[in-house]
């Protein structure tokens, strides 16, 4: 069978990688050609084959009697490796979607219909398995990535994925310390570049590698393992040599547990993981990341340095107790204001977080027991060293790696502005009200709406030229806001104290996307944007004085035009994660050693 063939009607190739003890595959693998006979007319198989050993068993030889379109592929010596036999396969892959199995994987329900009425509109299809796991909540195709960094999500059996997407995040990790997490490591590359669509649920039907009968087993700690997974690969990945060196040698440093909440990920990414990646390879120190409400005391084990993101979980009291038992360092990280939210926002959620509720006396627990308490706002600091009287202030960053343009980006001239809002819920309708008004009157606007916004929010733009996206994974968010290439963005903010409290994320990312901004003029932002100069500050929180500054920057392209450019300067100059980094190994070292004086 040739590989440059054509095969109507067949859209999916399914690898099936056959290892292990000769005897006990055997059996296995039974059962997956068995399931894998209800598609042989509608898909085309690569069987990749560990050995010569494991070639001549019967159900081996019978294979190419048993499915027409049929390829195997056999390796002389045995790899022990699964990930080798997968990407030696896919070198042979023609058709548009791919399946993997191995033996003990069973081919049925929702992947054998895809097989029989495929769907070619997703980069990556997904079934969830019940029970498959730990997360306790319905799976959100958004914050995959989030929680992929902290378990696996997916049977590989129940993901289909596109050539294309498997081209971009290149070949699966070889390394023997992946013998039976080479799928984690792949699924978490690639939720990171991609939107999984989740296809259905179904019961779990795979061997799990960790208890799969290999010939001959690579075993190493699950700490080690989990640390090796969340190594930051380049895409499209090829074999990296110095990877597995540059591993060993980050290991002798730091061993840090980063915990958070389900929703807290872009968080740890953007306080710590921007830095972390950056010192790959320099002995600083290795990370894994951990859920919460599905951690325990135990998993710290081994950990030089436990940081707590955020987290207001009832279950970190006896993580933090554990850590002051076997003289494991703290550090909780707080970019918003929870002591003063019940006050400012009484929404049904947040009057409840006060003094009583168990969540809220967590939260303070935590902030008061932690050896040391960092965040990025004067007025935080000041309400939260009243708790912890070391609590550090520390500048932000941004990793202008996320926002450079990709050459698949294109450099057409755009017809209208494009103007608009990228971020959480805001509750104050006055700046959106604005825009709404300025696009109905202006016929060369285009409206950008990207995230959270409420329904009397949304409604402001009905038959107004608009762009509405909802939430992606973060780095998914920086490429497509650099893509997109707003003009303007708005960045409102309401007078109070939790919402001045918040970090001036906003100007960091208009500079990084080359953007000009509009804020309100209150701190943090008045702290960091020059008027007129970097930015524009809305003097009131009227919808005239929004207005008159949008107006501006659409009459005025040379203002427009010099602002994203001295607003990017200047990030680049004084926020770029290369700039602060030195800082940050500062601030790590003096959290290990107990000794941090603010500047």
């Amino acid at each position: 069978m040739s590989d440059n063939e054509v095969y109507e009607n067949i859209n999916l190739t399914v690898i099936l990688a056959v290892f292990g003890n000769t005897s006990e595959t055997e059996k296995l693998l039974m059962k997956t050609i068995e399931s894998l006979s209800a598609v042989k007319d509608d898909s085309r198989l690569i069987v990749s084959i560990d050995g010569m050993c494991l070639s001549k068993l019967s159900v081996i030889q019978n294979l190419a009697s048993k499915f027409e379109h049929i390829k195997i592929i056999k390796s002389k010596e045995e790899l022990h490796l699964p990930a080798k036999l997968i990407n030696l396969a896919f070198k042979h892959v023609n058709t548009p979607y791919v399946s993997i199995l191995y033996p003990g994987c069973s081919f049925d329900g929702l992947v054998q219909e895809f097989a029989q009425n495929p769907k070619l509109d997703f980069s990556v299809y997904a079934i969830a398995s019940q029970g498959y796991n730990k997360i306790p909540i319905r799976m959100d195709k958004t914050f995959i990535y989030g929680w992929g960094q902290c378990t696996k999500l997916f049977e590989l059996s129940k993901l289909i994925i596109s050539k294309k997407a498997w081209e971009q995040i290149g070949k699966f990790d070889e390394s023997p310390l992946l013998q039976k997490d080479f799928d984690w490591e792949w699924m978490l590359r690639l939720s990171k570049q991609f939107i999984f669509n989740i296809i259905g649920t179904e019961e779990k039907n795979t061997i799990d590698l960790i208890g799969y009968p290999f010939k001959e087993s690579f075993d190493f700690s699950d700490d080690i393992i989990h640390r090796y997974v969340l190594r930051n690969r380049t895409v499209p990945y090829k074999k990296d040599s110095g990877m597995e060196q540059d591993f060993y040698k980050d290991v002798k440093g730091y061993k840090i547990t980063i915990i958070g909440g389900y929703w807290e990920y872009h968080h740890s990414q953007l306080t710590f993981l921007n830095y972390l990646d950056k010192l790959y390879g320099t002995g600083f120190a290795t990370y894994k990341m951990l859920i919460d409400e599905i951690s325990a005391p135990e998993d710290v084990d081994g950990s030089d340095l436990v940081i707590i993101i955020r987290s207001r979980s009832t279950k970190i009291p006896d993580i933090i107790s554990k850590c002051k038992k076997d003289n494991i360092r703290t550090l909780y990280m707080l970019d918003d204001n929870m002591v003063s939210i019940s006050q400012d926002f009484p929404t049904d959620f947040w009057k409840r977080f006060v003094r009583g509720n168990p969540e809220y006396d967590a939260f303070i627990g935590a902030v008061g027991t932690c050896d040391f308490v960092v965040t990025y706002n004067k007025l935080l600091y000041d309400d939260i060293s009243v708790y912890n009287r070391n609590t550090i202030l520390f500048p932000l960053n941004i990793n202008l790696d996320f926002y450079k343009e990709s050459e698949d980006m294109k450099d057409d001239k755009k017809d209208k502005i494009l103007i608009g809002y990228a971020g959480s819920m805001r509750y104050d309708n006055v700046a959106f009200t604005a825009l709404s008004n300025v696009a109905r009157k202006y016929d060369n606007v285009r409206v950008l709406l990207f995230g959270g916004l409420s329904d009397e929010q949304k409604a402001l733009f009905a038959g107004i030229d608009t762009i509405m996206l909802g939430h992606v994974p973060y780095q998914m968010y920086c490429k497509k806001m650099k893509e997109l290439a707003p003009d303007i963005l708005l960045a409102p903010l309401t007078e109070d104290r939790t919402s001045m409290s918040k970090c001036p994320n906003k100007y960091l990312e208009i500079g990084g996307i080359g953007s000009a901004g509009i804020y309100t003029d209150l701190y943090p932002y008045n702290k960091v944007v020059e008027d007129g100069v970097d930015g524009l500050l809305v003097p009131t929180n009227t919808v005239s004085a929004w207005e008159e500054k949008i107006c501006l920057l659409i009459n005025d392209k040379n203002l427009l035009e010099r602002i994203k450019k001295q607003c990017h300067a200047n990030v680049e100059k004084n926020y770029a994660t290369e700039k602060v980094i030195k800082r940050f190994c500062e601030m790590i070292d003096g959290v290990m050693k107990g000794e941090i004086k603010n500047d």
